[in-house]
């Protein structure tokens, strides 16, 4: 009867997606995932490929972008360029788009600072030659139309450089899983040689998982798991259309990786740290916040663990007991346990499996270690299924 209950209390439920998997090795990083319920955000230095969250931002031949972006209201009215330009002047925003057409930079190595500085006497040209007769200054500015023509083309440029500031004034940083449980290279590659584990994630509506920046949290932030598109070709940000409607342009970019690893059928999470774009154009420095790095999740979002060819008995019944006594906090909801063997093939498979649960029974003392019931091989099948695990 415990059985059946176990199973059932774990049973795929209504607004649950698929699970997604990920590996690790049995270290440091391992023992605070399920201990802590801890998502670590990487960034590129930490990436085995070095291409990977690295794109080039490119200036797209739009004049109706520069419309667009120069119609976007300025986050101080003291940092206005309709003070001194009529934005909607065609001739300005085809002068703009003619100065900046065709460059490109790094969006590690190269800053969109220095390119404005390497043309930076062209835009003032421009600005120069575009400027009202009569300044709209804010209140309180009217000291603005006392100015030289040369210092409010000045002027310009450093409001035109807080507008393109949107278009990079973030840093993005990602974790990886997979929608396979058994792939031989990445047992291989990053469970250390078949020695670490997978550990199963719950998905949520639409493939989504609440994280917090606190393992007591409960307001937590929605993040949705990403397809990883597997093409050779250089992954391009759209600068102006960047900074029209946001980062999901980067997000873009940084889904594609080379074909060489579509072995890993990706999915991503990212976490993004901003800042004033304002602010990012007088400082000119990428903002950091350690915060969205390190984030939780609920503890019943692990459904379970399978453990490498190679895993040892004492850490199995580490994991076990590190997940159970979380669960205790929680609902003692059970989980899974799956031992696999690589057969001579070069298949990884699923050798048995269990639930490991904490039932509360009336009159009875809790045992320390929790119960653990084998699963039959037919029941394993369906088991395996609703996980999704092939």
């Amino acid at each position: 009867m415990g059985y059946t209950i176990a199973l059932r209390k774990l049973k795929l439920h209504k607004g649950l997606r698929m699970p997604f998997f990920k590996y690790y090795r049995a270290n440091l990083n391992f023992e605070k995932a399920i201990r802590y319920n801890e998502i670590y955000f990487s960034e590129n230095k930490e990436l085995n490929d070095p291409h990977d969250l690295k794109a080039f931002y490119y200036f797209e031949d739009d004049p109706q972008l520069w419309v667009d972006l120069l119609s976007i209201p300025p986050q101080y009215n003291t940092w206005s360029l309709e003070s001194f330009l009529n934005c909607s002047d065609q001739s300005l925003v085809k002068a703009l788009n003619n100065v900046f057409k065709g460059i490109s930079f790094d969006s590690l190595e190269g800053s969109i600072f220095d390119e404005i500085e390497k043309i930076k006497e062209d835009l003032l040209n421009v600005f120069e030659s575009h400027l009202k007769e009569q300044v709209d200054s804010p209140e309180g500015f009217e000291f603005y139309a006392d100015y030289p023509p040369s210092q409010k083309a000045q002027l310009c440029l450093q409001f035109l450089s807080a507008l393109l500031a949107r278009a990079v004034n973030f840093s993005l940083y990602s974790v990886s899983f997979s929608d396979l449980a058994l792939s031989p290279k990445m047992w291989a590659h990053y469970a250390d040689g078949f020695k670490g584990c997978v550990v199963i994630y719950r998905s949520h509506n639409e493939e989504y998982i609440g994280l917090g920046s606190n393992i007591l949290d409960r307001d937590l932030k929605v993040f949705k798991y990403s397809k990883v598109n597997y093409i050779d070709s250089d992954k391009m940000i759209p600068v102006l259309a960047c900074a029209i409607s946001g980062a999901q342009k980067v997000e873009q970019a940084f889904l594609q990786k080379n074909s060489f690893w579509d072995y890993e059928s990706e999915y991503r999470l990212f976490s993004m740290t901003g800042s004033n774009a304002t602010q990012h154009a007088m400082v000119k420095v990428p903002p950091k916040n350690p915060r969205v790095r390190i984030l939780h999740h609920q503890t019943n979002d692990i459904l379970g663990v399978i453990f490498g060819a190679r895993c040892t008995n004492d850490l199995k019944e580490r994991v076990a007991m590190t997940l159970m006594d979380n669960r205790r906090y929680c609902g003692s909801q059970p989980f899974y346990l799956f031992d696999t063997e690589l057969t001579r093939e070069g298949r990884v498979v699923i050798s048995s499996g269990k639930i490991q649960h904490d039932p509360s029974i009336p009159d009875i003392q809790r045992a320390s270690g929790g119960l653990q019931q084998l699963i039959d091989d037919e029941r394993l099948k369906i088991v395996l299924a609703e996980l999704k695990i092939q």
